[in-house]
């Protein structure tokens, strides 16, 4: 019964150990440290949404790779594949009242048919930091400088930005006259790679201009940035309304060179798989990871979609594929005591003493009996602990303790104040 793979994890789900799960909630302790450091305030979605919710703007890729069923009603419903949409729901809906810029962050999980991999897993932790009501380039700024600070808390200094507009592309378009849907769907296929049905679209179009400067634009990346604005900048001197984009576009690149040195790579071509991105967008890698670890951008139509017409900008990091990362931290292991009653007959005082223990703010673990103390201290060594209290029948009839250095081997009886005092010190 035990090999039976039906009672297996699913595939692209996992089981975390202690360990790997002590990596993931040492990425998600930083970020909701950020999270109070900047404002942003926590809030929660559904792990289960409408199927027409999530299609409104989740990309044509994205929607081949949800877990999508019928409930028991009958109703079409999705296992959320992303956060951004339902923050936007949730803020154009029950928060639309709230001051802004009102800034929103949240801790979840997310669901996806992919092929499994290294870093791609079927179900994943996200932290998302939403920003709402502000269309200044400050914002952008913000975002990413959240970004950046988490990754540095964290202990990475091996990575790099990819960054790029939508706003250029989608404003390049649009002076094509091509709608909004098929901009949707031509920057999906830019997302893929995919420039023979790209082709063919603007060809069936007449729109053979268009493919042009997008070709150009794709041609456009490296980390030269002003270079790269320049030529791009020259390569569409007649869209009318490009040019604030680049201004602001420039103030974005300039920060990010201040603050990361060489770690930036402009690529006007690139576009994200997600449809409601109106402007800046960008994506972090790490050493020792090929997909990126986070990402995200300006989304200014997306509250629209729910009766509130503000602008939005965010991102969200990837906690599965982060610690993946040669530079991902170790898990954090808590100094602890071992608790050691000597025989079942010691234990009313021993709880007595672990929670005075705990009162002070020191993690405690109860050993049980075993044959004999030697057998029972060897059991609680191998677990690390940094000093051991023993319960015996004296320290149990004159209110002491025993502690035990288990670096040095030293013991000693003392009071419980004492012994409090030696641990904290």
């Amino acid at each position: 019964m035990k090999d039976d793979a039906s009672i297996q994890p699913l595939r692209g789900f996992r089981e975390l150990t202690p360990e790997e799960f002590g990596k993931k909630a040492i990425v998600t302790s930083k970020a909701k440290e950020l999270f109070r450091l900047y404002g942003y305030e926590e809030v929660e979605i559904p792990t289960l949404e409408p199927l027409n919710l999530i299609e409104l703007k989740v990309g044509e890729e994205i929607k081949h790779r949800m877990f999508r069923f019928k409930d028991l009603s009958g109703r079409d419903v999705v296992l959320r594949p992303e956060g951004t949409i339902s923050i936007a729901r949730l803020m154009a809906t029950k928060l639309k009242a709230i001051s802004l810029p009102a800034r929103l962050s949240y801790v979840a999980n997310m669901f996806r048919y992919d092929e499994p991999q290294r870093g791609r897993f079927r179900e994943h932790t996200q932290v998302g930091f939403e920003l709402f009501g502000s269309g200044s380039v400050l914002a952008e700024v913000e975002i990413l400088e959240i970004a950046l600070r988490l990754l540095r808390q964290l202990g990475f200094k091996d990575f790099r930005v990819k960054i790029g507009h939508e706003g250029i592309l989608r404003k390049t378009m649009s002076h094509f006259d091509v709608p909004p849907d098929k901009q949707d769907m031509l920057l999906g296929m830019l997302d893929r790679n995919e420039w023979d049905p790209i082709k063919s679209e603007l060809r069936q179009q007449e729109k053979i201009e268009l493919l042009g400067l997008l070709e150009r634009l794709s041609g456009l990346k490296g980390s030269e940035a002003e270079a790269i604005v320049n030529e791009a900048k020259e390569v569409l001197k007649g869209i009318d309304g490009i040019e604030p984009l680049f201004d602001a576009f420039r103030q974005i690149i300039g920060f990010l060179h201040a603050n990361t040195g060489n770690r930036v790579v402009v690529d006007m071509g690139f576009a994200r798989g997600l449809e409601y991105y109106t402007g800046m967008i960008f994506e972090i890698y790490v050493k020792g990871l090929e997909i990126a670890v986070a990402g995200g951008g300006r989304y200014d139509g997306l509250c629209k979609l729910f009766g509130l017409d503000i602008p939005a900008i965010g991102f969200a990091l990837g906690v599965d594929r982060l610690v993946l990362g040669d530079e991902a931290p170790e898990a954090y292991k808590e100094a602890f005591v071992s608790l050691v009653p000597v025989t079942e007959a010691n234990y009313e005082y021993a709880f007595e003493v672990g929670n005075e223990l705990r009162k002070k703010g020191i993690p405690v673990i109860t050993e049980f009996p075993a044959k004999s103390l030697s057998s029972t201290m060897e059991k609680a060594s191998k677990k690390g602990p940094k000093f051991a209290i023993i319960i015996g029948d004296k320290e149990a009839s004159t209110k002491t303790v025993t502690i035990k250095d288990m670096r040095s081997g030293v013991q000693e009886v003392c009071t419980i104040d004492v012994a409090v005092r030696k641990i904290c010190g």
